[in-house]
């Protein structure tokens, strides 16, 4: 870790954050390594293009913008055509959070309230495994399981009920598993949709 002056204790301390992070959230990292690659690095920056990025705050410059909205600024920067958006997640130097990522991302999000057990959820969570899904997070079950999920936050339910949310926005919850399987191929049908028209209007 020589030469790396300021770097080396928040490298050391990321090594730790990320190992503890891959044994505590395995299911995470196992659906991440599904997700639509991102492309190379050397065709984002070819011809002078723009890559952004997105902290609170720094070790060099300090404070710099504390109430940062991560998707607000995003959007900002893809209309003004940054191709790729850099998101800092460490929250000790830079202010930032996973749930940034998560957030400019533009996750699914799937919260199924209920018995984990019962035939009614495993039924709801079939359609969700079934299909892919780029960024999904899926959370479920309830009472201890439950506390401090945000998404099942207030959602208790005796019987099994799924609700489908894109950015904490959330549709009709159901307990039809039929009808999960329309309302997640419509959204993965949209998502499709925007991004092709994103990747050639470029």
């Amino acid at each position: 870790m020589t030469g790396l002056g300021a770097l080396a204790p928040i490298i050391e301390r990321k090594r730790a954050e990320a190992a503890a992070l891959h044994c505590g959230r395995a299911a995470m990292f196992a659906h991440a390594a599904n997700l639509e690659h991102a492309p190379a690095i050397e065709r984002i920056l070819a011809g002078g293009t723009v890559l952004a990025e997105l902290k609170r705050r720094s070790p060099s410059g300090g404070v710099l913008r504390p109430d940062l909205d991560a998707v607000a600024v995003a959007e900002a920067y893809e209309a003004a055509g940054a191709v790729a958006i850099s998101v800092l997640t460490d929250g000790p130097d830079f202010g930032g959070s996973l749930d940034d990522l998560v957030a400019v991302r533009g996750a699914v999000e799937v919260a199924i309230a209920g018995d984990p057990s019962s035939e009614a959820f495993q039924a709801l969570v079939r359609p969700v495994a079934d299909r892919y899904v780029p960024s999904l997070v899926l959370v479920g079950g309830m009472g201890a399981a439950a506390q401090g999920i945000a998404l099942l936050d207030g959602r208790v339910s005796t019987e099994a009920v799924a609700y489908l949310c894109r950015n904490h926005a959330c549709d009709v919850p159901t307990g039809d598993a039929a009808v999960l399987a329309e309302q997640l191929d419509e959204l993965v049908g949209r998502e499709a949709g925007a991004r092709a028209q994103r990747e050639s209007s470029r």
